[in-house]
């Protein structure tokens, strides 16, 4: 999500075009000051140059990444605190003597690769999400070969909470490929092209799922509409995953899918690691068609 005020409004129109992608949300020029003081508070980590809004996070004392170049972090970076981390660029010469210096390409100096990590390691040390001892929900209702390639995503889960109740949320065709899976305990299955494709047969899984109390966890795999309106719906206490955009401001944590670097089971298996799992190692893809014997 990216803010800023009407004057920015064109870099951010720039930013959402070049970036192409419903992961983005662009707010620049779109809130009140009341709105953006909120849009900071609900945050998770703030990412920002030298400016007001930085002040304002840092105020908050929400987890804060500062950027520096044309201004000197002495004079008007954040003022203390462990939650903030300081980036300066590499060809600055801002200096508490020199505050100010006129050198706007000092910021495009900043490596990508030097902000994504800073971010990364905040996010794993913010987010280690306790999955042991809890009733966690996964939602995943695409295709045949997309299911198969979430086992090794259930063994990982498996291993990091084996105390757990986990159900797994299926599309009914595909049943039997997960019925006699060693890593869940429950399978839901959904009928999405006929008694349950629409908002009242999605509320109906919801209620059944919740007929055994409020999970703890819910994890959702695929951010298209059907699936991130069920795991809304379900109303775990913790709901994290992918997300469609529209049900993205409800989630606990949204986690993203790499769909560029990963192949599609380690894509799935990244969404726990963003969540702290540090063990991933697994035996691959994994189908038992008949219940193992005791």
């Amino acid at each position: 999500m990216i803010a800023g005020s009407p004057d920015d409004s064109e870099k951010g129109q720039f930013i959402e075009n070049y970036v192409k992608s419903d992961n983005l949300i662009n707010l620049v020029g779109k809130t009140t000051m009341a709105e953006l003081i909120e849009l900071i508070r609900h945050c998770h980590i703030y990412i920002s140059a030298d400016t007001g809004p930085l002040h304002i996070a840092n105020a908050l004392k929400k987890p804060l990444i500062a950027l520096f170049g044309t201004t000197s972090p002495h004079r008007t970076g954040p003022y203390g605190g462990s939650h903030v981390h300081l980036i300066i660029s590499p060809t600055s010469k801002a200096t508490p003597e020199q505050p100010l210096v006129d050198d706007p390409d000092c910021m495009a100096q900043i490596p990508v690769d030097a902000v994504w990590d800073v971010y990364s390691e905040m996010l794993r040390k913010r987010f280690v999400m306790e999955l042991d001892y809890k009733r966690i929900v996964v939602t995943f209702l695409m295709h045949l070969g997309d299911v198969v390639l979430t086992t090794p995503f259930l063994e990982v889960l498996r291993k990091a909470a084996p105390h757990s109740h986990i159900t797994y949320v299926i599309d009914e065709k595909l049943q039997d490929v997960m019925k006699y899976n060693p890593y869940i305990d429950d399978l839901i299955t959904v009928d999405k092209k006929g008694r349950h494709n629409s908002i009242k047969g999605l509320n109906e899984i919801a209620r059944r799922i919740n007929e055994q109390g409020r999970p703890d966890i819910v994890i959702n795999l695929h951010p298209n509409e059907r699936t991130s309106y069920l795991a809304w719906k379900i109303n775990g206490k913790v709901t994290t995953g992918m997300s469609h955009f529209l049900f993205r401001p409800f989630m606990t944590q949204y986690t993203r899918l790499d769909r560029k670097t990963r192949h599609a089971a380690d894509m799935y298996i990244n969404v726990l690691e963003q969540l702290g799992v540090t063990d991933v190692s697994n035996h691959g893809l994994h189908i038992e068609t008949l219940q193992r014997m005791e």
